[in-house]
């Protein structure tokens, strides 16, 4: 069954830019959260401006485009419900739909019911509306009364029919405005005995005075027809036709067709009606606005109807099944789209798992439906496939080839539909699509591994590794293990990931993974003969920025190939890329100025990293970049989600944390040495126990005894936190017991917690054999200003520059210093911070923000500082610049 996330946003806005984006969702979502921050709001929706009520509109965040519900909260903020899957399992979303299912406490809702009645699913959830429904089996259809949001009462004619998770679905359609509604119609359409789909066009034909029409109905390649009056139907028109593509069948749509492109042989103005699974297609003389209004009334019963019968006439829906596997079949280009097909059947046929072997005897499966590991170990048994499962059938196909088909429970088992997907199968040259062991490569020469979870299960070049975090010298699992994000987030493609110091290259094979590391170039001199091949661009420039050599990225960024640019000026030639970020690392490395860390800027939507070094002074510079797309490379700092607010006065953690944990049935114990006022904050109230609240409810699975601890006190290292460095000083530190809970899951939420509070200048920690976490949060300081302002500069460059920047300041006080203890300590007493930060540390700013949030901040990096919204006065220089730019940088930041 396909998963499906209900996503509720909270839009912020200020003068029609997108400043937060918050979410309310299931906690294993919230990595799905669009990324639409600094947006123009009235571009990601299609109507604009809003009303206060909730209205169907379509919501862009991304590539994919939503059926959406919308409304204004207020004048600064929108509210945006819609469900993010694969495929819309509810079929036309605007359609008013509450979905039950067994085990799971939140309805699914559609948008439209949400735009109906105002409840989204956590509202529905806690009101009374769903038990008011009628239960009773018999009353399966009807009408009945439902107030909305506001206290409204709406008269809706209802149906209910099972779902295929074993629940419900209630189905709800409200009486259109200024129509007469087709009493006599519907009641002859409730009293309808429907054996085949021709009965239901049949009745359309009639009702609305049709002279030719097509139904068809949603798969998961389109829509397929299931009937037809006066229409003769090609399928090739499925495949080539924009009309019956999903994503533009949202709402009723008039075509006008010529006879060139007219699909079905239909011609002229036509009607394409889409209503729940259903799609009516019907060419139409008259006036337009009366055959739409005809079937506004009768499209959403009549699609109910449809619903009833399809699940309760299994032949039916094995019909349509069929089609929907020849349309599949039309276009086997690999064993993967077979594998897709097989799948498709398996579920169509409520089959354990569907498999085509070859000729040979005791062969292996050539392809099959997806299985687990015991499945699969029975497919390639020597045992009979009687043995094996509880009723099998074997399907002979084409050159000896079979199709077994396998059930493990007790079911009507459909063998004449699978014999004649069989028959299908015979148009697919299988010996094509087999994989040929051959040819598959040889990893023994490889410094690579094959394991599941951490486990070394294989290793090449004598590795000598039990586990994979051994390759680092590590003694336990890395703390930003790529394999384990990827297993929570179970997504399997083959990808990139830059990785202390190494590019891994992750394949999923099986039910582990095999990886392969490839070390980046260092900082020594680049031997092109013995290094191995970086994934990203290598430049080479002479001093005078000449051209010596170029390939990979910089080939494919402008589109100029290394013997057309050897030799040229290669400012020229990098102008074409379109950056002044990058221009400004070029110009500054032909002065010998080379900033440490790699310098981000945007190409064509993506992050990229420059980074420009040379081995000694006076040597060609050497210029590598990595994209984040091909290299994997996760953003350099983490993002808070920048919903808090910050307090002109010091505020107590302790109270907000007692009042969260009461609230939500907590045992909360604070130590002898942070009494209630000694745990400062500089959050706001509101802000603080929205915080705090998110925390219990994300931790509440993990923590069966809801207990809770505070202490406060300075630190200058935290336990177990692995690569991650954080600002020394004072913390509050909340402590919980976690208990029963998978070593996957939990890192997946710690690492959703991790990410919140790094947002926020705090981190968090543990100790896996103790099951004790802890959370750390910044302490609020009283500022008091003795000198104007502070200057941390852990490197020796941007010590000299920022000298030769501030030599003619002589009104000033300014105080160096060197290390991330001394600023922490000394900020309390600086009118303004000035901090040179890399990759490593650029979370330094959040920490330092959240201390005193009213104290201007300066971050200089060759990265986005990625500072979330709780304070306004921190700037961010990116580098490289010239004292000239950070003489005018820093008076910025002392003024306020």
């Amino acid at each position: 069954m396909l998963k499906t996330t209900e996503m509720l946003l909270r839009i912020s806005l200020s003068d029609g830019k997108i400043v937060t984006v918050v979410s309310t969702s299931p906690g294993e979502a919230s990595e799905d959260i669009p990324d639409i921050a600094g947006n123009a709001v009235a571009e990601l929706l299609s109507t604009w401006p809003l009303s206060e009520n909730f209205e169907m509109v379509q919501f862009t965040p991304g590539s994919r485009t939503y059926s959406a519900a919308a409304r204004m909260d207020s004048d600064s903020s929108v509210l945006v419900y819609y469900l993010d899957i694969d495929e819309d399992d509810l079929y036309n979303p605007s359609i008013p739909v509450i979905r039950l299912i067994p085990d799971r406490n939140l309805p699914m809702v559609s948008p439209g019911f949400v735009c109906l009645l105002g409840y989204t699913p956590w509202e529905l959830a806690q009101s009374e509306l769903i038990s008011s429904l009628p239960g009773d089996s018999r009353e399966s259809r009807g009408q009945v009364t439902l107030l909305d949001k506001t206290g409204r009462g709406l008269r809706l004619i209802f149906s209910r029919t099972p779902n295929s998770s074993g629940g419900t679905d209630y189905t709800f359609i409200s009486r259109p405005e200024g129509l007469v509604f087709p009493v006599r119609e519907l009641e002859q359409l409730a009293q309808m005995k429907v054996q085949v789909p021709e009965d239901l066009l049949a009745f359309l034909v009639d009702v609305l005075k049709l002279e030719a029409a097509v139904l068809l109905t949603r798969s998961t390649v389109g829509y397929v027809p299931i009937c037809t009056v006066n229409v003769e139907i090609d399928t090739e028109h499925f495949e080539s036709s924009s009309i019956f593509n999903p994503e533009n069948l949202q709402f009723p749509i008039w075509v006008d067709l010529d006879e060139d492109r007219a699909p079905l042989s239909l011609r002229g103005q036509c009607l394409v009606y889409p209503s729940g699974q259903l799609v009516l297609v019907a060419p139409w003389r008259g006036d337009a606005d009366t055959l739409q209004q005809r079937a506004d009334s009768i499209m959403p019963a009549l699609s109910m109807k449809y619903e009833y019968f399809r699940t309760t006439h299994g032949e039916h829906r094995l019909q349509n099944l069929l089609c929907e596997l020849d349309l599949l079949l039309a276009d086997q280009s690999d064993q993967n789209s077979l594998q897709n097909t097989l799948e498709v059947a398996a579920i169509g046929f409520s089959a354990t798992v569907l498999a085509i072997f070859g000729p040979e005897e005791s062969a292996t499966p050539i392809a099959s439906s997806n299985t687990d590991s015991e499945i699969g170990k029975l497919l390639v048994s020597d045992r009979p496939f009687e043995e094996c499962f509880n009723d099998t059938h074997v399907s002979i196909l084409n050159n000896g080839f079979i199709l077994l088909a396998a059930w493990n429970d007790e079911r009507e088992v459909p063998y004449k539909a699978i014999d004649d997907f069989g028959k299908k199968l015979n148009k697919i040259d299988l010996d094509h699509l087999r994989m040929d062991d051959t040819n598959l490569p040889d990893f023994s020469q490889l410094q690579a591994v094959f394991m599941k979870d951490t486990k070394v299960l294989w290793h090449g070049r004598s590795l000598g590794i039990s586990h994979c975090y051994q390759f680092y010298g590590n003694s336990r699992q890395c703390f930003d293990c790529p394999v384990d994000h990827l297993s929570v987030s179970g997504k399997k493609s083959a990808r990139l990931e830059n990785h202390q110091g190494y590019v891994e290259e992750i394949y999923p094979t099986g039910n582990g993974y095999l990886i392969t590391w490839t070390l980046l170039p260092s900082e020594g001199v680049i031997d092109s003969s013995v290094r191995e091949s970086y994934p990203g661009g290598e430049a080479e420039y002479t001093p005078d920025g000449e051209i010596v050599s170029w390939n990979g990225w910089f080939q494919e960024a402008t589109g100029v190939g290394s013997e057309q640019v050897s030799g040229q000026n290669a400012a020229r030639i990098l102008n074409r890329i379109g950056s002044p970020v990058l221009l400004s690392q070029y110009r500054a490395a032909l002065a010998g100025v080379f900033i440490p860390e790699p310098v981000e800027f945007v190409w064509k939507g993506m992050k990229c990293f420059s980074r420009m070094r040379t081995p000694r002074p006076g040597e060609n510079i050497l210029h590598t970049v990595l994209d984040s797309n091909r290299a994997g490379i996760a953003d350099a700092t983490t993002l808070g989600p920048g919903t808090l607010s910050s307090s002109s006065e010091l505020r107590s953690l302790a109270e907000y944390l007692s009042i969260a944990c009461r609230r939500e049935g907590w045992e909360f114990d604070i130590s002898g040495t942070t009494s209630e006022e000694g745990a400062p904050v500089w959050f706001a109230r509101r802000a603080a126990t929205d915080l705090l609240s998110s925390l219990l409810h994300i931790l509440a699975p993990m923590c069966p005894d809801r207990w809770a601890g505070l202490e406060t006190g300075w630190l200058d290292n935290t336990p177990q936190t692995g690569a991650f460095s954080f600002l020394p000083g004072q913390y509050h530190v909340i402590q919980f017991r976690l208990q029963g809970i998978g070593i996957a899951e939990r890192s997946s939420i710690l690492r959703q917690v991790s990410i919140l509070f790094r947002g926020f200048g705090g981190w968090l920690a543990g100790s896996p054999d103790k099951d004790v976490l802890q959370v750390g949060l910044p302490a609020g300081k009283k500022h008091y200003k003795e000198i104007d302002a502070i200057i941390y500069s852990p490197l020796s460059s941007f010590t000299e520059l920022y000298r030769e920047a501030i030599s003619g300041i002589k009104s000033k006080k300014f105080h160096v210093v060197e290390s991330a203890r001394e600023m922490a300590v000394r900020q309390q007493t600086a009118g303004a911070v000035i901090c040179r930060l890399d990759q490593s540390n650029i979370h330094y700013a959040t920490a330092l923000a959240a201390r005193i949030p009213d104290q201007p901040i300066l971050v200089a990096s060759g990265l986005s500082s990625g500072i979330p919204s709780i304070t306004t006065k921190v700037r961010h220089l990116q580098l490289p610049v010239d004292s000239k730019t950070l003489l005018s940088a820093i008076r910025k930041t002392l003024r306020g």
